[in-house]
């Protein structure tokens, strides 16, 4: 864990974000968020990240097969829901130094969906979208946050405030907060799954 570094921030919604060492550091969600939303016919994921150089680091991985990946490589996000999603106009970048907002809507029609990433910095917002996604079939296994599923591809950077909805999201801009965590709780429709990644948390080595 790390305390953000200015004294003002003591009551802010979050004050704390976990660090990842890039070399065995991650969670394990036993009962995956994701096996939650995916009755929806829309749901979406929201993170908040920083990272200082892009590599090939995983942030979510749900089954080693692969059917729920989002990771970051040297050439941008990728994202594996049920299969490869392909972004346009572009692979979103990484934006590296400095904290960073994603939001990811996915429509879960097989035919007509959609798969949308909202990724926003203190520059502004840019929007991503894919064609419709396939079946994930990984229902049941756990959640890996901050590494691969098969112990491979670890994260070397901070994460702070994972939710998942079961929902499509839509007011994007009021969680970004022009950079400041929203208290998510207090949404119309708050999260499923909320994870605040260090708020309240203690510290156990075993």
């Amino acid at each position: 864990q790390i305390l953000m570094p200015e004294q003002n921030n003591k009551d802010k919604v979050s004050n704390y974000s976990m660090d990842f060492d890039g070399v065995d550091d991650y969670v394990i969600v036993t009962a995956s968020p994701i096996d939650t939303v995916l009755s929806s016919t829309e749901f979406s994921i929201s993170f908040w990240y920083y990272i200082d150089t892009a590599a090939t680091e995983f942030v979510f991985s749900q089954d080693a097969s692969p059917d729920f990946e989002i990771y970051s490589t040297a050439s941008g996000w990728y994202a594996y829901i049920g299969g490869d999603v392909v972004w346009s106009p572009s692979r979103p970048p990484i934006i590296t130094g400095k904290w960073v907002h994603i939001a990811i809507i996915v429509d879960q029609d097989l035919t007509t969906g959609s798969v949308t990433m909202h990724q926003t910095d203190n520059v502004g917002t840019n929007v991503y979208t894919s064609g419709p996604r396939l079946a994930i079939s990984s229902a049941g296994n756990p959640l890996y946050i901050g590494k691969r599923s098969d112990n491979t591809y670890w994260l070397d950077g901070k994460l702070d405030e994972i939710a998942f909805f079961d929902y499509a999201l839509t007011d994007i801009a009021s969680i970004y907060n022009s950079g400041t965590p929203t208290d998510l709780s207090t949404l119309a429709t708050p999260p499923t799954n909320w994870y605040r990644m260090g708020e309240e948390a203690i510290f156990n080595s075993t």
